[in-house]
C-alpha cells in the first residue's frame, strides 16, 4: 500500500526535479553570457584608458611637455587614474562573481539537504552541521555582497570613462595650443 502512494507522487517528484534541473541549466548559460558582457565592457575601460595615454605620448613625443606641462601632466594622469578605476572594477566585478558563485553553491546545497533528508549515504555532501536555513542565510549574503560588488563595479567604471572624457579634453587642449 505504501508503494502505491508513492509511487503515485513519484511522476510528480521527477517532474518537479526534471524543471529544477533545467532551470539550473538555464540559469548557468544566463549567467555565463551576464558574465562576457561584464567582461568586455570593463575591458574597453582599460582599452579606451591605456590606448589613449600610450596614443598621446606616442603622438606628442618631444612636444609632449613643451608647450603646455600641466596640461599633458593632466591627460596622461587622468587616463593613468581611469586605468586604475578601470582594474578597481574589474576587482569589484570579479568579487561579485565570487560571490553570487558562492550563494549558488549555499542554495544547492540547501536543496541537497532537503532532497537527502532521511537517506544518510546521500546526506554526506553536505555539512551535517549546517541546516537549510543556515545555507539559505549563507546565499543571501552572498547575494548581498555579489550586489555590492556589481555596485561598485559600476562606479569604478562610470569614473574610468569620466577620467577617460577628462584626459581627452586635456589632449585636444593641448594640441590645439601646439
Amino acid at each position: 500500500m505504501a508503494k502505491a502512494s508513492t509511487r503515485r507522487n513519484t511522476p510528480k517528484l521527477d517532474f518537479a526535479f526534471e524543471k529544477y534541473k533545467l532551470d539550473r541549466s538555464h540559469e548557468l548559460e544566463l549567467n555565463k553570457a551576464t558574465h562576457g558582457f561584464e567582461q568586455e565592457s570593463l575591458r574597453i575601460l582599460v582599452y579606451l584608458n591605456g590606448g589613449a595615454a600610450t596614443a598621446y605620448v606616442g603622438l606628442m613625443g618631444k612636444n609632449l611637455l613643451a608647450a603646455h606641462p600641466l596640461v599633458a601632466v593632466g591627460a596622461v594622469g587622468s587616463w593613468a587614474v581611469g586605468l586604475l578605476f578601470a582594474a578597481s572594477a574589474l576587482w569589484s566585478a570579479y568579487s561579485a562573481q565570487v560571490n553570487f558563485t558562492q550563494a549558488y553553491h549555499a542554495r544547492r546545497r540547501a536543496e541537497e539537504k532537503r532532497r537527502f533528508a532521511g537517506d544518510v549515504s546521500r546526506a554526506m555532501v553536505t555539512d551535517p552541521k549546517m541546516t537549510i536555513e543556515d545555507y539559505e542565510r549563507k546565499a543571501d549574503g552572498h547575494v548581498a555582497s555579489g550586489r555590492v560588488g556589481i555596485d561598485a563595479a559600476k562606479q569604478h567604471g562610470a569614473r574610468s570613462v569620466v577620467l577617460f572624457c577628462l584626459g581627452l579634453a586635456f589632449a585636444l587642449f593641448s594640441a590645439i595650443n601646439l
